[in-house]
Parts: C-alpha cells; sequence; structure tokens
C-alpha cells in the first residue's frame, strides 16, 4: 500500500513513532494493543505529520530517514480532530490534547501480554498500520477504525466521547470548558443529548478499553 495513499484523511491529525527495533512481537503487540505514551502524552515520543491532505513531501520523506535511532518501522497513527481537547496551561488539561484516544490496560491484559504496562496507550483502534522504510511499504492495522464495521466504530467512539467527557469534567468543568472554547473558535464536540447521557452516569477519568 502506497503509504501518499494512507495520509489522506482531511478530519484527523497523523503522527509517527519510531520504534528503534524490528521486533515483529513488540509490533504485533502495537497493532493489537496500542502504543504506549510513554510521559502520558503521544508528543513527547511521536512526530507530527500533520493533517491529512495538507502533509508535506518533506514529512513523508522523514518516514525514510526517520530521526529516532535510525528507526526502520514507523508506526503511524491516525488520531480524529473532532475530539481533540484544548491544551493549554492552568486549565489542566495540559498534555490531555489527545487523551481521549487513550487508554490505561487492566491487569487481564498485562498478564496475556507482557510488552504491556500500566500506562496511557493510544488505543489499537487508532494505530493506522506501519511504515518499513527498509522496502518503502505500508503494512495496514487490520484494527484500525477506518476498517471496522459501524457498530464497531459506535461502540468504539462511545468510549472516547466518555473520555472526552470525563477528561474535562475532572479537569476545569463542561460549563467553563464550553465558555473557553467558543472564545477562541474551537469546536465542543458533544451534543447536548450525550452530554446529559454521561452525567447520568459519570465514571471515573481511568479510560478502560
Amino acid at each position: 500500500m502506497d503509504i501518499n495513499k494512507v495520509l489522506n484523511n482531511q478530519n484527523n491529525i497523523y503522527f509517527g513513532h519510531g520504534t528503534g527495533v524490528e521486533n515483529k512481537e513488540l509490533i504485533d503487540s502495537i497493532m493489537n494493543d496500542g502504543l504506549r505514551c510513554s510521559h502520558g502524552s503521544l508528543y513527547f515520543t511521536s512526530v507530527t505529520l500533520g493533517i491529512g491532505t495538507q502533509i508535506k513531501d518533506s514529512e513523508k520523506e522523514l518516514l525514510k530517514n526517520w530521526p529516532h535511532k535510525d528507526s526502520k518501522i514507523i508506526i503511524i497513527i491516525s488520531l480524529p480532530l473532532q475530539y481533540k481537547i484544548i491544551d493549554a496551561m492552568g486549565m489542566g488539561t495540559y498534555n490531555k490534547g489527545d487523551s481521549a484516544y487513550y487508554y490505561t490496560p487492566d491487569e487481564k491484559l498485562r498478564v496475556e501480554n507482557p510488552f504491556l504496562t500500566n500506562s496511557p496507550y493510544v488505543m489499537p483502534e487508532f494505530i493506522v498500520g506501519y511504515y518499513d522504510a527498509r522496502s518503502d511499504s505500508f503494512a495496514p492495522n487490520p484494527k484500525y477504525y477506518e476498517y471496522l464495521s459501524s457498530r464497531e466504530q459506535k461502540d468504539l467512539f462511545d468510549k472516547v466521547k466518555s473520555n472526552y467527557f470525563n477528561i474535562i469534567d475532572d479537569a476545569v468543568g463542561i460549563d467553563e470548558y464550553k465558555e473557553i472554547a467558543k472564545s477562541i473558535g474551537w469546536n465542543y464536540a458533544l451534543t447536548e443529548e450525550e452530554e446529559q447521557q454521561f452525567k447520568s452516569f459519570k465514571t471515573p477519568t481511568g479510560m478502560i478499553r
């Protein structure tokens, strides 16, 4: 698959993460269980490639010459912009901009997969696949959300919406966040019906798949 045909969703922002290794078990683990955010945020360990259809040739060339540990296997992450949270100092949302797409593996998953730790991970459904610089090829992740059925996508985004609501509510409060978002022209993603639904069964911020 041509990488130029992968980074093309104009509603998504793409990231690259160099593995530094070519361990098949590790790559399979990332495809199946997600990518660890070792410092609690994707931005500390990954490179922003850009928004689909706006990605420059220089970013695509970067995949072939990855700066971190001369990585040849590059994990491609694709996060819809819709549920991106304002990431601002003083709001309680700092470093949580993409956290609606994260989860923390429970003990059962950690026992089943020794690669997993008690840390936030990008959900595997937002891992598009991986680019192999050695062969200039791309291997898609079958779990990627764009390949899922409409029912599976709904279930997935119900989790994302719940995370989104809880993170904002715990950090700054929904009403205040709405006011801030409106003042800077930022989108608040939930409908009133969805908001009331999440308020009625408020859950902890622990993002569990």
